[in-house]
């Protein structure tokens, strides 16, 4: 099991969780490998394992940025994950944003809540 984003909010939970049910995981975060980095995909590749899970929580979030530099930053984390994935991993588990419901989204959250974008930044 490998998290990538192990220091973030979900990261910090997600692996808490493996920890307290046994479960072996190597956690990642940007100290380790900054996934917007041209040399991710080599670093991660040499962090991963045949049969390896890869849960993918990693995000530059609005707080840090919303703009197009972080727009992009975030769309080469996802391009070079992508990458690099070279060997036969047996799951990928990709967590993707809350943003897209708003800064105060309808609870609780399903599959038939709507987008509602409302950052015009």
């Amino acid at each position: 099991m490998v998290v990538l984003g192990g220091s973030g909010f979900l990261g910090r939970h997600v692996t808490e969780a493996f920890h307290s049910a046994g479960t072996p995981f190597l956690a990642l975060s940007s100290v380790d490998v900054d996934l917007a980095a041209a040399d991710a995909p080599m670093r991660l590749d040499q962090r991963l394992r045949e049969g390896d899970v890869l849960v993918f929580l990693s995000a530059i979030t609005r707080d840090r940025g919303r703009d197009a530099a972080t727009y992009l930053r975030n769309a080469a984390m996802g391009v070079h994950v992508a990458a690099c994935i070279t060997r036969r991993l047996s799951h990928v588990v990709y967590v993707s944003s809350d943003a897209v419901y708003g800064d105060a989204p309808p609870l609780p959250i399903t599959e038939r809540t709507p987008a509602r974008t409302t950052d015009t930044s």
